[in-house]
């Protein structure tokens, strides 16, 4: 007796109007029916509603988040940090350099974090820093990591039974690619358990490297290309800028596999006794036998460019390369943070070999990064 329904939106509910047949049953019905009819189509809608609006609640969301996700897993860098934490304000600060001048000037990618200190309370913080970014820690994966990575990177050295004659630069070179280790183990695991889009390109950096311009990243390849980038080489010395590092998706395993290959070389003795390029050494800090114990050491920039052979640092339109930055420390109590220039060390040890070193940091870098430091405390 009712005719076809007339169906209209208003502010998301369901109003069903309902035409009455005028026929003479109707008519004679009165108008108690006309009035019972009336309340019970209006049950119907009010029912229609409380079915309806919960299925939209829930349908909304997941129509205005598909296209995000599509956009961001079509272009997506992961920035794996490593290292040891030279405190808050230097993390803070790292973190925030590394969205105004890596992330918003590539507004167009996806980007993740991948974060491997060794310290809970460093890399919870760090966690916090970033913010929405996804963030995956060591911290946060403990209880998922393999037999190989559960165990903190010094007492695995301690149990290793390396030689006695193994000195600071070598064990620092095999406590940093432990960890890089460790950072693009929990890339890859992310990944594949569909935590994390798939990264087109990984970015290598240290806590406490503090870009003080924007970084131009190299551009997106394909998932199948082989390549590594790095802001300094020096072919003819045979080093590579170990403090930052750029990755496909299919060279950055390369980054996991070579802690192996170097702590079964030290164990066996052979680090120690690896040859550094053949170069003349700065002697104005260290006796000619303490030079030659220096030329005997696996410096890391030597073990990278030996595996990894980078390609120089893209430049962007706008005509800047490579990297600008501080190795940035907070200060003790009261004190003002220690800002170093990232290549100062191999200034020292390579200064008479034929490498040229970019400008260290201008005095207005200096600045504004210890502005940056005191700005998070």
């Amino acid at each position: 007796d009712i005719g076809g329904p007339r169906w209209c939106w208003s502010f998301g509910l369901v109003h069903v109007g309902v035409r009455r047949r005028r026929d003479s049953r109707s008519t004679r019905r009165g108008p108690s029916a006309h009035r019972e009819l009336r309340i019970y189509m209006r049950v119907r809608v009010r029912v229609a509603q409380l079915l309806l609006l919960p299925l939209l609640l829930i349908t909304l969301p997941l129509w205005r988040r598909a296209p995000a996700e599509a956009t961001v897993a079509s272009s997506v860098v992961a920035i794996e940090i490593s290292g040891a934490a030279r405190g808050r304000s230097s993390l803070a600060a790292t973190a925030a350099a590394l969205g105004s001048h890596v992330m918003q000037p590539a507004a167009g990618r996806g980007f993740t974090v991948l974060v491997w200190l060794e310290d809970a309370p460093s890399e919870a913080f760090l966690e916090s820093a970033f913010g929405r970014t996804p963030t995956l820690t060591r911290l946060r994966a403990q209880s998922q990591l393999p037999p190989d990575l559960s165990t903190p990177t010094d007492a695995l050295l301690a149990a290793a039974g390396l030689p006695e004659a193994l000195g600071r630069v070598e064990r620092n070179t095999l406590r940093m690619l432990r960890k890089m280790a460790g950072c693009e183990w929990l890339r890859r695991h992310a990944e594949a358990e569909r935590a994390f889009p798939s990264a087109t390109l990984v970015l290598r950096t240290r806590p406490d490297l503090l870009l003080t311009a924007p970084l131009p990243l190299p551009p997106t390849l394909p998932a199948s290309a082989s390549a590594v980038y790095a802001p300094w080489h020096c072919a003819s010395a045979g080093l590579a800028f170990d403090q930052l590092l750029a990755a496909t998706a299919a060279s950055a395993p390369l980054l996991q596999r070579l802690f192996g290959e170097a702590l079964a070389n030290a164990s066996s003795g052979a680090l120690a006794s690896a040859p550094v390029p053949s170069v003349a050494f700065s002697t104005t800090t260290s006796s000619s036998s303490s030079s030659s114990s220096l030329a005997s050491r696996l410096y890391p920039e030597a073990l990278l460019w030996r595996h990894l052979r980078p390609s120089p640092w893209p430049c962007s339109a706008a005509g800047s390369c490579g990297l600008r930055g501080v190795l940035a420390a907070e200060g003790e109590a009261g004190e003002r943070p220690l800002l170093r220039d990232p290549w100062a060390k191999l200034r020292e040890d390579f200064a008479r070999s034929a490498c040229s070193f970019p400008p260290p940091p201008s005095p207005g870098e200096r600045e504004s990064a210890g502005a940056a430091m005191r700005g998070t405390m």
